[in-house]
């Protein structure tokens, strides 16, 4: 509570003057009230300067105004006792009005120590919440710098499955040309078997055809050179069969074994890429929670930064309505 402004003498005297004015005695309720405030023993010096200034010089009166000398003493006495009350009643007035000031006073020290000691809380309290928001800052550019890492990786894992792939589709395209080639094989391989099962036949028909006609001609020569000439003809035809036979044989055991080398090798191209593609997606999936995991901590942390900051500001308010509650000559200076 702030202390009214003092009245100067040059107020007083310029009320007590305006009011005589009117055509009213200047007394110190009067002037009081046209100045709007004041009192104590101020406002009585004051006004009996100012009517000791204001008296008529000695010997001004008329004879014919001067009063009767018992009147006169009558008056003076009356006066005098008028001016003691008066005196008294504002030295009451005087010492209530410095009760009331001094309980003032007590009351505005006693608001000034708890605006002090909220002062030094609350600025206990900004320094603690600008120490978390320092900090939450801090952990915010880490989280950052994490999640700039892992898009880094990411990037890396994402060219390396980009790369899986086209190694995938590279391996896939031969593992297509190799079974082309090996169907091409087989389909030669059965070429070259029919051929020479057809060959095979061609020449037992015509071995056949020829001991057919070789025994027709012994048989027309004679019959002891024609059985053996058959005999021989008959040999002749099954070593060519057997080799016949043999060589079929074993261009057919070539093709198997080539055909289960490209099986072989084809399963292992399509292990080779389902493993790469497990490897890919799995390494993908850590790095897409990691990344989701830390986005999550990052959300949490700018709300909590954010409800910090409110409570930065929500005590910063505080701390200028408790020093707005100061009298100004209580308030801290600039």
């Amino acid at each position: 509570m702030g202390r009214p402004p003092t009245i100067t003498r040059e107020e007083i005297f310029k009320a007590a003057e305006e009011i005589a004015a009117s055509g009213e005695k200047p007394t110190l309720q009067n002037v009081r009230a046209h100045l709007g405030r004041g009192g104590g023993q101020t406002l009585s010096d004051l006004m009996r300067e100012w009517r000791e200034q204001h008296q008529p010089p000695a010997g001004s009166v008329s004879p014919a105004l001067q009063l009767p000398t018992t009147v006169a003493d009558l008056l003076h006495t009356a006066t005098e006792r008028l001016w003691a009350a008066a005196t008294e009643v504002a030295h009451t007035r005087l010492a209530a009005e410095r009760e009331q000031m001094q309980q003032e006073l007590s009351q505005a020290a006693q608001e000034r120590r708890e605006a002090d000691d909220l002062t030094a809380d609350l600025e206990w309290q900004v320094e603690s919440v600008q120490a978390r928001l320092q900090e939450a800052q801090q952990r915010e550019q880490h989280l950052l710098g994490e999640v700039s890492e892992l898009r880094t990786q990411l990037t890396a894992v994402q060219t390396s499955a980009a790369q899986a792939q086209a190694a995938e589709q590279q391996l896939t395209g031969e593992l297509e040309r190799t079974r082309a080639d090996l169907g091409s094989e087989r389909e030669a391989r059965e070429r070259e078997r029919h051929e020479a099962a057809q060959q095979r036949d061609a020449a037992v028909t015509q071995a056949r055809e020829e001991a057919r006609n070789e025994g027709e001609r012994a048989l027309q020569q004679a019959r002891a050179d024609g059985e053996r000439a058959l005999r021989q003809a008959q040999e002749q035809a099954q070593q060519r069969l057997a080799s016949v036979q043999e060589i079929s044989s074993r261009n057919e055991q070539e093709l198997r074994q080539q055909a289960a080398a490209e099986g072989e090798r084809a399963r292992q191209l399509e292990e080779q890429v389902r493993e790469v593609r497990q490897a890919a997606g799995a390494h993908a999936a850590e790095l897409q929670a990691h990344v989701q995991a830390i986005t999550s901590e990052r959300d949490r942390m700018q709300g909590e930064l954010s409800s910090l900051r409110q409570q930065l500001e929500i005590q910063q308010q505080l701390v200028q309505q408790a020093l707005a509650r100061l009298p100004e000559r209580d308030k801290p200076a600039d």
